[in-house]
């Protein structure tokens, strides 16, 4: 059986509007609202600030506000995507766990301050820059809602200086030329045929290596030469048109998980050598290795091979299409970026520097 609510609708001492007041008894009911009287006649004695009693107040109707359970209101939004969904519970779980049990009245200039100094020694500015503007969204999203009635920080800002003095990133490299790229795949061959096979598919179609690890046989479609991507990021799904040098790679590499028992028509074309047995091949979670495509730009005699990663190869992708017809808006689709802002960081100058190669 429900509990019968006690319910009352006082004025409030800052704005004069009436509020709700509930409580689960006669007696709780009349101890709140002889607190909002106190709180009045502190008001009026100067004893406590429209700012202080406003949040109390707020606290009596509508309990305390933590960062989150702004969270978890923020998330079960009907019109939120589920990308940003997962983004924002990932950010709690992240830079933003340390916040996780603090009211959001609480966070004044001074803390937010102190929060944003752990974030940014663990991460990029960049990354820094998000989890600060993430949280701005959720107390945007509070106030919205009445759950605050302003910015707890008020005019407070977090200062650019410490991130302009952070160290700079070198930007990753990649392939700047057919050349390179072929150079590269000779080096991972002598490597191993699997790793020559995975950077061809990654650099000749643009894929992430999470795209490369869901790869299936299913995926790939040989007598018209199209490779079904299936989308990542909350993308839908993209067909590429894979040039004829990964083919003859795919068609040896899938003899060679056929002698090993690691084919499956629906399996994964690069299954987890640590997880896959005769008969069960299994995905990976992560397809290349960093260390084995640094060792194979080490052999190819490319330069700054630890400013490169397997996303490098999305960069080769990118550079090399644009080289060849630099239509930006077709390469948009082809990479599946969102804009052509995003997809720009990604293309790289055909000459290097010559001060920044290596001696």
């Amino acid at each position: 059986m429900r509990r019968r609510a006690f319910v009352a609708h006082p004025r409030h001492p800052v704005t004069g509007r009436q509020f709700r007041v509930s409580a689960t008894s006669a007696r709780k009911l009349a101890a709140l609202l002889d607190l909002v009287d106190q709180y009045r006649e502190e008001l009026r004695l100067g004893a406590r600030s429209s700012a202080d009693v406003a949040r109390q107040l707020r606290r009596l109707s509508r309990g305390a506000v933590s960062v989150a359970r702004v969270v978890d209101l923020y998330a079960a939004r009907d019109d939120l995507s589920p990308h940003t969904r997962r983004r924002v519970r990932g950010w709690l779980a992240g830079p933003g766990r340390e916040l996780r049990d603090r009211e959001l009245d609480d966070l004044d200039g001074p803390s937010c301050a102190r929060w944003l100094a752990g974030v940014r020694r663990q991460a990029a500015p960049s990354s820094t820059d998000l989890a600060w503007r993430t949280l701005r969204a959720l107390v945007r999203f509070a106030a919205e809602r009445g759950l605050v009635d302003r910015s707890p920080w008020g005019a407070w800002r977090p200062s650019t200086r410490a991130a302009s003095h952070a160290p700079v990133r070198e930007l990753r490299e990649c392939c700047r030329t057919a050349g390179e790229l072929g150079r590269l795949l000779m080096s991972a061959e002598r490597i191993s045929d699997e790793l020559a096979t995975k950077v061809a598919v990654a650099a000749g179609l643009g894929l992430r290596d999470s795209e490369l690890a869901r790869l299936t046989w299913n995926d790939l479609e040989a007598d018209v030469g199209i490779v079904s991507v299936r989308g990542s990021k909350g993308t839908p799904a993209a067909r590429l048109v894979a040039p004829a040098g990964v083919w003859h790679r795919l068609d040896a590499h899938r003899a060679a998980m056929q002698l090993a028992g690691l084919y499956a028509t629906r399996g994964p074309v690069f299954p987890s050598r640590a997880t896959s047995t005769p008969g069960k091949p299994r995905a990976a979670a992560r397809c290349l290795s960093s260390r084995e495509l640094r060792a194979a730009v080490d052999g190819a005699g490319l330069p700054h091979p630890e400013r490169w990663s397997p996303h490098s190869l999305r960069d080769t992708f990118a550079t090399l299409e644009h080289a060849a017809c630099g239509d930006l808006a077709a390469l948009m689709a082809r990479t599946r970026h969102a804009s052509i802002g995003s997809l720009v960081r990604y293309l790289r100058p055909r000459e290097r520097d010559p001060l920044r190669l290596p001696a």
